[in-house]
């Protein structure tokens, strides 16, 4: 058998039953509510597969060769960076050559993420900063995520009580607006509601190494 044919028989139908019918439209409260209702279960019908069936990565979903080597070549970058540099700037070399490291991937992540932006505007609307696909409101959240790491980075290498209470106000604007960005934004442009819980669960994953750094930077 082809493996376009085991793709095809492992879809699901989107021919519903009489009864199937009959039960889902009995919760409808209103007949737009229906349709909207109707398209979101035959749109979480028609992408939810199970993972072996899925047999290629659709182009859109592919990362060049080029970036992920970029990704690695950047963060080496960054590492080698602390690691020479760690006195400079009164710190421990491995710990402050990962910190480089990470940070360096960051921005690298972040400037294509941009970039993503643009394209989908020009896709889209015709513009590159059309303010439609990600519109002025999610800009802001980015600029503003941003914003709360910069001043995170540049606070976080004193040790005065104010720039400590800085670091944490800024740390936790940074994930409060990371989860804003994806319940309001991303959200949308979701295809199912498990597209996203995973991504707040990162998040959080990523708040509790940030709340035991912070508990032990507030410490001494």
């Amino acid at each position: 058998m082809k493996p376009s044919e085991r793709k095809r028989e492992a879809e699901p139908s989107l021919n519903l039953s009489i009864s199937e019918s009959n039960r889902y439209l009995s919760v409808m409260p209103s007949p737009s509510s229906i349709t909207k209702r109707y398209e979101a279960w035959t749109t979480c019908q028609r992408h939810a597969q199970p993972f072996d069936a899925i047999l290629t990565l659709a182009p859109e979903l592919r990362v060049p060769p080029s970036l992920w080597i970029s990704l690695g070549a950047m963060s080496l970058a960054g590492f080698a960076f602390g690691h020479l540099y760690a006195e400079s700037f009164n710190r421990s070399s491995w710990p402050f050559a990962c910190f480089c490291a990470s940070t360096a991937a960051y921005i690298f992540v972040v400037a294509l993420d941009f970039n993503e932006h643009v394209r989908l505007e020009k896709f889209v609307t015709g513009r590159w900063l059309g303010w439609k696909v990600v519109p002025l409101g999610e800009s802001a959240l980015h600029f503003g995520i941003v914003g709360c790491l910069v001043v995170a980075l540049s606070m976080s290498f004193h040790f005065t009580a104010l720039d400590r209470i800085g670091v944490l106000i800024a740390t936790i604007g940074f994930f409060g607006l990371g989860w804003c960005d994806e319940l309001i934004y991303h959200r949308r442009r979701a295809l199912h509601r498990e597209d996203i819980l995973h991504t707040v669960s990162h998040l959080t994953g990523g708040a509790v190494f940030a709340t035991l750094f912070l508990s032990e930077f507030m410490a001494h």
